[in-house]
């Protein structure tokens, strides 16, 4: 799939989209990749779903102390809102292994 240009969209998203809403982590898991392990797995879903619904990006609406987060992980942001997308169409690795024991 080629990569999506958000600017050719108005305010309201056009594109099909899976919104995943807050994301927290307890404060004794913070740090040890279990934040990016659930939105990996969110995305990976996202991929999945696209396949049969057309599921094309993912949205999260981050709190301010989110943002570089999500930037880390790969998400841009939106111009016409506070949101970020993720286009699942681009060749990423969103692969993530996470164990008990590598915690």
């Amino acid at each position: 799939m080629d990569p999506i240009d958000i600017s050719e969209y108005s305010s309201t998203f056009k594109i099909p989209a899976l919104l995943v809403g807050y994301l927290a982590v307890h404060e004794m898991w913070e740090g040890l990749g279990v934040g990016r392990h659930m939105m990996y797995w969110a995305m990976r879903k996202a991929r999945d779903y696209s396949r049969s619904i057309g599921c094309r990006t993912v949205v999260v609406y981050p709190l301010p102390d989110a943002i570089a987060f999500y930037e880390k992980i790969g998400f841009t942001h939106a111009e016409m809102d506070y949101s970020m997308f993720f286009d699942i169409g681009r060749d990423v690795d969103i692969t993530d292994e996470i164990t008990f024991d590598n915690l």
